[in-house]
Formats: structure tokens, sequence, C-alpha cells
């Protein structure tokens, strides 16, 4: 539960640590932590994708209104956030598996 409630004051960190101290004491807390390393590492993807693709034509053609592609991305990240992040914590704390939908969380760490 701490590695959810974590990221929202200190970002990856929190699950980061949780997970090198505890992944060989609990499977439970392995598997949330890595949850949530999952789901930072997803959300750092989507916005460096949409950076990737909107800010270089945004400079040539010199239209500061492409920016606006990151207003979506910006949402996801804030609501997303908010909205599994408690999920997570709930069922974490509930002793119970949540797995968060794939396109907010790809599975890279486990």
């Amino acid at each position: 539960m701490f590695s959810y409630l974590g990221m929202l004051l200190i970002g990856f960190l929190a699950p980061l640590i949780i997970y090198f101290v505890k992944k060989k004491d609990s499977r439970l807390t392995r598997f949330h932590a890595a949850q949530a390393l999952n789901f930072q590492l997803t959300q750092l993807i989507h916005a460096l994708v949409v950076a990737v693709l909107v800010v270089p034509p945004a400079i040539v053609f010199d239209q500061p209104l492409l920016l606006l592609a990151f207003v979506p991305v910006y949402l996801e990240l804030v609501i997303g956030s908010w909205v599994f992040l408690i999920l997570g914590a709930v069922k974490a704390g509930k002793h119970e598996y949540y797995r968060f939908p794939t396109f907010f969380c790809l599975r890279m760490v486990r």
C-alpha cells in the first residue's frame, strides 16, 4: 500500500525502494511494488512519445498550438494517477491482487 501512496509524495522512489527491499519477503508486496513501478514507467513513456511527436513540428513550423496535444496526456497523467493509485492502494490494503488496465500499465518489471 505504501508503494502507491508513496508515489503521490515522492514519485517512483517509493515503489523502487520497496521493491528492492521487500521483493523476497512477500509475493503480494513484490506484485504491488512492481505494479506501481510499471505504472510510473508507462506514464513516462506516454509523455515522452507525445513530446517526441509534437514538439519538433511545433518548433519547425512555429505553431505553438500543436502543443495542445499535451492536454490529453496531461489529463491522463493527473486523473489516471489518482484513480489507479487509490484503487491499487485500497486493494493492497485488503491483501488482494489488482492489475491496472494494460494501456495504463505495461508489465515491464515483474
